[in-house]
């Protein structure tokens, strides 16, 4: 009776630390992309590796944590769909790659380019209306406004339609 006693308080210990250690790795998953865990370590090391210590500080707290992870799971899809679409045969293409060594985001950059930079389409009216509306300082001013907005449209709508392609899921 005793031995039976004992078995199952050792039983018991045993599955309390199994759930309190599934737990603590659960919470250091922030998000999943396609199923694949996004986990605190993976985003620490996509802070010092791809975006610097300005962002050191999304690091410590949950908000911050999916906010990164957002930026990260962007970034790959972004990459997974510049890796299909982009033509690394181009001449361009292959002198950026092999002077900057960072064959993803000279990638990334292409796919960026022909998915958003290249789609901006403006005619010198609508630069002379945009002026005309007041607020800014010099003609280029409006045209960089006109620019800058259509970019943040035309990402906005890519990025849309790739994660829709994915299975995105935030924890906490």
């Amino acid at each position: 009776m005793k031995q039976f006693k004992a078995a199952r308080i050792l039983f018991l210990t045993a599955f309390a630390l199994i759930l309190s250690f599934q737990t603590v790795m659960a919470q250091n998953v922030v998000a999943t992309l396609d199923g694949k865990e996004i986990t605190k370590a993976k985003l620490t090391e996509y802070v010092n590796k791809k975006l610097g210590e300005r962002y050191e500080h999304l690091l410590k707290d949950g908000e911050g944590l999916r906010k990164l992870a957002g930026y990260y799971i962007d970034r790959q899809i972004i990459l997974e769909y510049a890796k299909e679409n982009v033509d690394t045969d181009k001449p361009f293409i292959k002198n950026h790659i092999s002077s900057t060594g960072d064959k993803d985001t000279v990638l990334i950059t292409a796919a960026l380019k022909e998915a958003v930079n290249d789609k901006v389409e403006y005619t010198e009216q609508d630069v002379k209306d945009m002026f005309a509306k007041g607020g800014f300082g010099t003609i280029k001013d409006a045209e960089n406004h006109i620019i800058t907005n259509q970019r943040k449209e035309l990402f906005k709508d890519f990025i849309t339609k790739l994660r829709s392609k994915h299975d995105i899921n935030y924890n906490g």
